[in-house]
């Protein structure tokens, strides 16, 4: 990906907060983002077995972000704003589906769609900019201690907030790969040397539109979802968002 497709990804996140009115530091909400850009956004259970995060679907310019909440204890903030990517990026006359795995939201050094890369370019952007993420660690040289900052100020996972900190040169390589093994090995502590709050697990019950059989069938057709599991989600009662 060229310089830039970067810098529109990157300006695309900007303008989104600049209209928004929310300074460098301020949390942003992608949920609710999409609902009020009239986005559909819909947790529904893809299975623990599917490696499936996110997908983003626009049918006759109608667009429809999914959650695989069968995979999340989080709110899955920085999967929704990969798809709000996708979104802002988008052509407004394209129809398209993107089908995000794990490896499309967070491999950053192997992944190379280069439509990927700019969803996730805008992501990072949207949740945790530059300058506020250096406002919100300055005074500190410990990458634990960042990381804990970046997660409580921005409300991303401690692996995203450690992703920013090599993306903003804070560390190296080698520092990310210590930084995560000791993340995913040492959840618990570092949660509370950090005084980072669990975030609420998400509900299994669905929230859908009145579009949901329609929505299904297409996840269907794209293969994220298989025959059976199509039949369960269809069959199993819904709650119909307000």
């Amino acid at each position: 990906m060229g310089w830039a497709e970067q810098r529109r990804s990157r300006l695309e996140a900007e303008s989104l907060r600049h209209r928004l009115g929310l300074e460098p530091t301020i949390k942003a909400n992608p949920f609710d983002v999409a609902q009020s850009l009239d986005i559909d956004v819909i947790l529904a259970p893809f299975g623990h077995d599917n490696s499936v995060e996110g997908v983003y679907l626009r049918d006759a310019g109608r667009p429809t972000i999914f959650i695989n909440s069968s995979r999340y204890r989080r709110p899955a903030t920085f999967t929704c704003a990969h798809e709000l990517g996708h979104h802002h990026l988008l052509h407004p006359d394209d129809d398209r589906d993107f089908i995000d795995t794990k490896a499309e939201l967070y491999d950053r050094q192997r992944h190379q769609d280069d439509i990927e890369r700019e969803a996730n370019i805008f992501a990072t952007e949207f949740l945790m900019p530059e300058e506020g993420v250096r406002q919100v660690i300055s005074g500190t040289s410990d990458p634990e201690v960042a990381t804990g900052r970046i997660t409580r100020a921005f409300g991303t996972s401690p692996i995203t907030a450690a992703i920013r900190l090599r993306e903003i040169e804070f560390i190296d390589q080698a520092g990310l790969t210590a930084l995560t093994s000791v993340l995913e090995n040492e959840r618990d502590r570092f949660r509370a040397e950090q005084a980072i709050p669990y975030d609420k697990v998400l509900s299994r019950e669905l929230r859908l539109p009145s579009r949901f059989r329609r929505d299904i069938d297409r996840l269907f057709r794209a293969n994220v979802i298989t025959s059976d599991r199509r039949d369960e989600l269809l069959d199993r009662p819904i709650a119909i968002a307000d």
